[in-house]
């Protein structure tokens, strides 16, 4: 077995698991299949089992490696904390955009990451209802449905830019300002979208920029190396790195570097909100 993921076996094996778990209950929950985990936050029968096809799976894969998945914190936080100080993790978001699956929305996501001390090194996004998979690999570029993919430069023009402001977790003056401060963008859309369609969003060239306040590891940690190897930027406010497992708050994911930069000193000209 090998010490480090295979790109092409995990994208096999995440689309198996979204063709046999996730899509047979698309638009056919039962009620006794949603529950909520946390007051407005659903998971469902899908969500469960998709995340425990792929632990173990993924586990099996890469010997000696550790699984956690969005599920399993939510039932024992304690796991997040015994993973972070292993030198090889895995980080699974089985159904990003849970909400939207039990609408009925195609908006959703299957997200996985390998983080190797610390740093992700390689990632893979899947959307179950389109078919569409991006992946990528650190130092080896991004991909789209296995074709290069590669981010042009955002506009040097703010007026020009297509942006999205994630408010919903900010305080309302603190959405207020950001808002106003976003209106310098030439356009700025809403913010339903879930991390796992924002991100390939701006790494294929459709938004310029994003901004979010909450960074939960597994909502981030694929979406960011697809960015930054498709050419774009994900860091934080005051232009530092991502890291996987910093507890910071504060995201900006842009089309480049310099996009980014112009982006912060929009939105936080002192290198916060």
């Amino acid at each position: 077995m090998p010490s480090e993921p295979d790109l092409d076996v995990v994208t096999e094996q995440v689309r198996a698991v979204a063709t046999e778990v996730i899509l047979p209950r698309f638009r056919a929950q039962r009620d006794e299949d949603v529950s909520e985990k946390a007051s407005g936050d659903l998971v469902t029968v899908a969500d469960l089992e998709a995340e425990v096809a792929l632990s173990q799976f993924l586990s099996a894969h890469v010997p000696g490696s550790v699984v956690i998945g969005e599920e399993a914190v939510a039932a024992d936080p304690s796991t997040l904390t015994t993973a972070i100080g292993r030198d090889q993790v895995w980080v699974i978001d089985p159904i990003d955009g849970t909400a939207n699956f039990v609408a009925g929305d195609p908006a959703f996501g299957v997200m996985v990451a390998f983080v190797e001390r610390g740093v992700t090194t390689s990632s893979w996004i899947h959307h179950p209802a389109t078919g569409r998979f991006f992946a990528a690999q650190r130092g080896a570029g991004a991909t789209v449905d296995g074709q290069p993919l590669v981010r042009r430069p955002g506009s040097e023009n703010l007026d020009e830019l297509r942006a999205t402001v994630v408010t919903r977790l900010l305080d309302d003056s603190t959405a207020t300002r950001v808002e106003t401060r976003a209106s310098a963008f030439g356009t700025v859309n809403p913010s339903r979208l879930p991390a796992s369609q924002q991100y390939p969003r701006v790494a294929d060239g459709k938004l310029d920029v994003v901004l979010y306040w909450r960074t939960l590891v597994w909502d981030h940690a694929a979406g960011a190396l697809l960015l930054e190897e498709s050419g774009g930027r994900a860091a934080r406010l005051d232009g530092s790195d991502y890291e996987p497992w910093s507890d910071r708050t504060g995201l900006i994911l842009a089309a480049d570097p310099e996009t980014h930069a112009r982006a912060a000193a929009v939105l936080a000209p002192v290198g916060r909100l």
